[in-house]
């Protein structure tokens, strides 16, 4: 998939304590590059790749937004949602030596996935507490649950307070500790008029905190309008092999290599 990404660090309130062992804040602690224009980083294919280096990897399954941008004086003057879908921000949770998050979150070619389905997007309030994202870790041919049901109200930030948000931290974000600075690597991109946001990943379950991916794991993420179809239907049929894509309804499976 050839368009700049952005991840949101730390949008679920006990994400980024658990996960990264980063002090929580009642907003996000910044953004990163995923993958600038670099065409293959994301996947939208059968695969993700694992990484060569690094141990504790850990499937990040996310809301994921596509945004027009909008700049004035080389700065962003706005970001419009105008799409949705999900994806998987998987990371490296322990690299000797790295500084940045950015250097845990991609490592070449499919580091990150990315369902091929998306939903048209005017406003983002239209995403209610009924959209649930789901996340199932199929292993060795048994189905396990991997994050807790979760939706958009759980973020620390969504709907148009995102975008504001979005909007100062591109541009004003320095590099120090875990961030680095973000408008050169915009510039450097030639200031591109669509971005693709992951924005920030949910709590685990139990088995979720306890096992990390490993290769050949198949990883299941859906997004669901739970007022038209239940989450256990959705639910059951991915442990079927049946994925649904329609205006209720986004899931996709990718097998860890």
């Amino acid at each position: 998939m050839k368009c700049f990404s952005l991840g949101i660090i730390g949008n679920f309130s006990g994400h980024l304590s658990g996960a990264e062992k980063v002090a929580e804040s009642t907003l996000p602690n910044g953004v990163f590059v995923v993958n600038g224009l670099t065409e293959r980083t994301v996947s939208t294919g059968e695969k993700i790749t694992f990484p060569p280096h690094g141990t504790n990897i850990q499937a990040e399954p996310e809301f994921v937004v596509k945004f027009k941008v909008e700049y004035t004086d080389n700065k962003v003057a706005k970001f419009t949602p105008n799409a949705m879908t999900v994806g998987n921000d998987m990371t490296i949770r322990k690299l000797e030596g790295a500084q940045k998050i950015a250097e845990r979150k991609a490592w070449g070619e499919a580091s990150k996935g990315l369902a091929t389905h998306w939903w048209p997007v005017s406003e983002l309030e239209t995403f209610t507490e009924e959209y649930k994202l789901i996340s199932i870790v199929k292993r060795d041919g048994e189905y396990l649950d991997y994050t807790p049901v979760a939706d958009p109200s759980e973020l620390k930030i969504f709907y148009t307070e995102m975008c504001d948000w979005l909007t100062e931290t591109v541009n004003n974000q320095q590099s120090e500790g875990i961030l680095r600075e973000i408008l050169p690597q915009l510039e450097a991109a030639g200031y591109p008029e669509e971005i693709v946001v992951f924005c920030g990943a949910p709590n685990y379950t139990t088995w979720g905190e306890t096992h990390f991916i490993e290769p050949n794991d198949e990883i299941s993420i859906a997004l669901i309008n739970s007022k038209q179809t239940s989450v256990d239907i959705i639910s059951d049929k991915i442990k079927s092999n049946a994925l649904v894509n329609d205006d209720f309804v986004i899931s996709y499976t990718q097998q860890v290599v």
